[in-house]
C-alpha cells in the first residue's frame, strides 16, 4: 500500500519498490508488464536500479518484448552511474555482440569497473581476457591477479579452481 502510494506520487524509489514487487509477486501477482511499466517510471527519473531491472527485463523477455538493444540502453544508463551489475552485463553484451556492435575493448572497459568495485564474475571474466589476450596483450600475471580476486567474491561457487598458473610455468 505505502508503495504504491509513493509511486502514485511520482516518487521514483517507490516506483522502484512497486516495480519489485510486481516482478517477484510478493504482497501482489506478479505481473512482468506492471513490473516493466513501474521500472520505466523509475528509470526515466534516473533510478539506476530500476535502469538495470528494466535492462534485464527487455534482456529475457519478460513483460516487454525480447530486445537486446533495449536491454543495452538499460544497462548502459545504470553502469555510467557505477552500478557493477549493469556494468557486467553491459560487458557481455560488448562481449557476445548482443544489441551492440561486438567490442572486446568496450567489454574491457566494463569488465575493468566492476570487477574494481570487487564484482567477482567480472574479474573472472577479466582473467579469461588475459590469459586467452582476447582484446588485450597476453599476460599470464594479470590474469592470476584477477582470477585471485574473482575468488574473494563470496557469491561465486567453486573459484577455488581457478587457472593454476604458477603450476603451468607462469
Amino acid at each position: 500500500m505505502w508503495f504504491l502510494k509513493a509511486a502514485q506520487e511520482e516518487n521514483p524509489v517507490g516506483e522502484l519498490n512497486l516495480a519489485m514487487m510486481y516482478e517477484t509477486g510478493l504482497g501482489v501477482e506478479q505481473d512482468y508488464e506492471m513490473a516493466a511499466a513501474w521500472y520505466r517510471q523509475s528509470a526515466m527519473k534516473g533510478e539506476a536500479q530500476a535502469q538495470y531491472n528494466l535492462g534485464m527485463l527487455y534482456d529475457n523477455g519478460y513483460g516487454v518484448e525480447l530486445n537486446a538493444t533495449e536491454a543495452v540502453s538499460w544497462y548502459r544508463k545504470a553502469a555510467e552511474q557505477g552500478m557493477p551489475d549493469a556494468q557486467y552485463n553491459l560487458a557481455i553484451s560488448y562481449q557476445e555482440g548482443e544489441g551492440v556492435p561486438k567490442d572486446i575493448k568496450q567489454a574491457l572497459k566494463w569488465y575493468t569497473q566492476a570487477a574494481e568495485q570487487d564484482y567477482g564474475k567480472a574479474s573472472y571474466n577479466l582473467g579469461t581476457l588475459y590469459y586467452n589476450g582476447d582484446g588485450v596483450k597476453q599476460n599470464y600475471t594479470k590474469a592470476k591477479e584477477w582470477f585471485q580476486r574473482s575468488c574473494e567474491d563470496e557469491e561465486l561457487e567453486g573459484c577455488s579452481i581457478y587457472l593454476d598458473l604458477e603450476g603451468a610455468g607462469y
